[in-house]
Formats: C-alpha cells, sequence, structure tokens
C-alpha cells in the first residue's frame, strides 16, 4: 500500500466514522490533506466533537463491545522494545542455545524492526547498538553480515548514529 493510498483509506474511514456519529450525509467529494496537494472540503467538527463528548450514536452495544474487545487486543500486543529485546536476545544467544539460522532469523527481524526511525532510535538509547556492534567480532560471517545489515539500517534513518559511525 502506498503512502498515497493509506493517506486516501484514512480519510475514507474518517469520512465513515463522522457520518456514523452525526447522522449527516457524506460530502459529495472527500477532503484529503496531502504533501501533493490538497483536494475538497473538510467538514465542520459535530459539536459533540468540539466539545470533547464521546460519540457512540449510532454504534450498537454489540459494536461498542467488539470495539472494546480490539481496543484490549490491540493493548495486549508487545511493544516495539519489547520485539527488539527478544530479537536481540536470540542474535546474542548468551546461553548457546540457538543455532545459527535462529540467530540471522532474529538478526533479520531486528533490521525490520528498525527500518521504523522511533524503534532505530530507541534501540539506540537503550544501548542496543553497542551490543549488535559486539556481534561484528563474531566468527560467523552471516552474523556479521547481518548485524552490519541492522546497523546500516538504522543509520539510515538517524543522525546520532550517522555521526556515532563515522
Amino acid at each position: 500500500m502506498t503512502w498515497r493510498t493509506a493517506v486516501r483509506t484514512i480519510a475514507l474511514l474518517s469520512l465513515a466514522a463522522t457520518t456514523l456519529a452525526t447522522d449527516e450525509p457524506a460530502p459529495q467529494q472527500i477532503a484529503v490533506l496531502s504533501a501533493a496537494g490538497n483536494v475538497g472540503e473538510l467538514p465542520a467538527p459535530a459539536d459533540a466533537w468540539s466539545s470533547g463528548h464521546t460519540v457512540s450514536r449510532g454504534l450498537s452495544p454489540e459494536r461498542l463491545a467488539e470495539l472494546k474487545e480490539l481496543q484490549e487486543t490491540l493493548d495486549s500486543l508487545p511493544s516495539g522494545m519489547e520485539l527488539m529485546r527478544t530479537a536481540m536476545d536470540g542474535a546474542l544467544d548468551v546461553n548457546r542455545t540457538l543455532g545459527l539460522d535462529a540467530r540471522v532469523a532474529s538478526l533479520l527481524v531486528l533490521q525490520e524492526l528498525v527500518e521504523d526511525i522511533d524503534n532505530a532510535r530507541d534501540l539506540g538509547v537503550a544501548g542496543g547498538f553497542k551490543e549488535v556492534l559486539k556481534l561484528l567480532q563474531s566468527d560467523e560471517v552471516r552474523i556479521q553480515s547481518h548485524a552490519l545489515w541492522v546497523l546500516g539500517t538504522a543509520a539510515q534513518n538517524v543522525e546520532e548514529m550517522q555521526r556515532h559511525l563515522c
């Protein structure tokens, strides 16, 4: 999904939620604000929204229960930092219980996680890059190359990491 498609999808969902909450007919043209230019007009916020009250009109009790369950599920998911810590533990394998393929897989997961600029910055603040740098001393070339890939991915978006590696 491209960024533009994601923005349009979010705009459509927002429009649907506004229509459900206010019982007002949907506008003919959807408002989209983007770097490529703005399209349409944004609707005025509903009175209940502007006063800070939660709008639940139009949602059945079953739907509200479903949304509450979904929120609880989302709240129970591990954070990015927890996922990175698990991946780092697998890559370091301090107990020597994992094979080479499992350690490489952990580095691949870590590399994917640090593609997110916030995760990359968080890993640096937590001292995780020092641990990844230690993996460069491994006897296994695959561990070294994947550790470098993690560092390169993180450095492409985090200026502090770029300065640290230079």
